[in-house]
């Protein structure tokens, strides 16, 4: 309740100076729309309060203006006038958007691809000590992208990222850890981008208590893990969170659950998943017994090459 009034009182600060032309809280009115914060979100009201704020000079509200027009974000959408107002940003030396541009360079997005380019971008924001900035320029180093390749000074901009807690730098240690024969060291770095929320390192700390990789085998964390990843969308984690309740491994059998799982993971392209979402409807496990889902999810992953489908295949289409 009293952080209810506390975020209410805020906003009609930011209001009364955003409507007397400050253009500082102009733009944090904008993100308190973006966001929803003591607001209802609202895209088009957000817009109004950048350009707003743009008009008043502030580089944040250029950057956000600019992504509001790429993505077409309470203004029709207009990658040619974003882009504008994300360089406007950049060339004044805000970090966030000289990391965002570096990737559009990148990626080529909304501009012709160019590595050079996304190199020196990414040098300015990193240099400003923007750790998501330091992990990709430590990656344009590492692959020669944009840059002669020196892996040693891909590893130093990566440790940078590190050094500053940044999640995926961190998922990276680990995984060439783990690749360079220290599955402890691995589980270290994975934990700690586990519990900083990044997904991927989810997944690979729970197949580490899965299968005891540089740990001791714990199936009840194992599926912890893997529910964390597969709810941020990882289908590998999806698929192997299904097996859990199947088999009952670190969680008790549920074929319901399962079921759930293995369909989301078989939507995602998982061939195996395939496989087991069109076996429990065909023996009618955890599922009502169904003859032609069975035969649709087994051909969908027999076109993926997974030979137990084809073979379940030919005996119920015979």
């Amino acid at each position: 309740m009293l952080l209810s009034v506390w975020k209410t009182l805020r906003i009609r600060r930011f209001r009364r100076y955003a409507e007397w032309g400050y253009g500082d809280a102009q733009y944090n009115l904008g993100v308190c729309y973006v966001v929803g914060y003591g607001i209802g979100k609202d895209p088009k009201e957000a817009a109004k309060w950048f350009c707003k704020a743009a008009a008043e000079g502030i580089p944040e509200a250029w950057c956000e203006l600019g992504r509001c027009y790429i993505f077409g974000n309470g203004v029709e959408k207009n990658e040619s006038v974003g882009m504008m107002w994300l360089r406007k940003a950049a060339e004044q030396g805000f970090a966030t958007a000289q990391c965002a541009l570096a990737e559009c360079y990148y990626h080529g997005f909304c501009i012709n691809q160019d590595w050079t380019e996304a190199v020196k971008w990414y040098r300015k924001a990193a240099e400003q000590g923007m750790p998501e900035a330091q992990f990709r320029l430590g990656v344009c180093y590492r692959l020669g992208e944009g840059v002669p390749q020196n892996i040693y000074e891909g590893w130093d901009w990566r440790e940078k990222a590190v050094k500053q807690g940044y999640a995926e730098a961190i998922y990276h240690k680990g995984w060439s850890s783990n690749n360079s024969g220290f599955p402890r060291e691995a589980v270290k770095y994975f934990r700690k981008a586990a519990k900083k929320g990044y997904a991927q390192a989810q997944y690979e700390l729970a197949c580490c208590y899965s299968n005891g990789i540089g740990t001791k085998k714990a199936p009840n964390k194992a599926w912890m893990w893997y529910r964390k990843a597969a709810e941020q969308g990882i289908a590998e984690a999806q698929f192997k969170l299904a097996q859990c309740y199947y088999q009952g491994i670190g969680a008790e059998k549920n074929d319901a659950e399962a079921v759930k799982w293995y369909r989301m993971a078989a939507e995602q392209g998982i061939a195996e998943a395939q496989f087991d979402l069109g076996y429990c409807y065909d023996a009618g496990t955890g599922i009502k017994e169904d003859r032609d889902e069975a035969v649709k999810w087994y051909r969908k992953s027999a076109e993926q090459g997974f030979a137990r489908s084809e073979k379940m295949l030919k005996r119920l289409t015979r």
